[in-house]
């Protein structure tokens, strides 16, 4: 029999300020990156990046049933990538 599968939505809030609390125009955010893998601070997989500062959430597909841990960076117009967001757990189920 086939795996069962399923997919997850995430969404979030652009940032107001970059890691070194400068603040962050959303004219200078070129976009995101979702890291995430079944465990906890151990991210194996990541999206494509979503481009736009106002694109703030995503669904990921075709994810095999289990727990996920999900992180997410940002990407400044200049290709600057932040330090992880705060985790995020979705659990993927039938």
């Amino acid at each position: 029999a086939a795996q069962q599968r399923g997919s997850v939505s995430l969404s979030w809030r652009p940032p107001a300020e970059r890691v070194d609390g400068e603040s962050l125009p959303l004219t200078d955010i070129a976009g995101y990156i979702i890291y995430y893998g079944t465990r906890s601070g151990q991210y194996d997989f990541s999206t494509q990046p979503v481009l736009g500062a106002y694109n703030t959430s995503i669904e990921i597909d075709d994810l095999p049933l289990d727990t996920y841990y999900f992180v997410m960076t940002t990407v400044d117009t200049n290709g600057l990538e932040s330090g992880y967001s705060s985790e995020a757990v979705k659990v993927v189920e039938s």
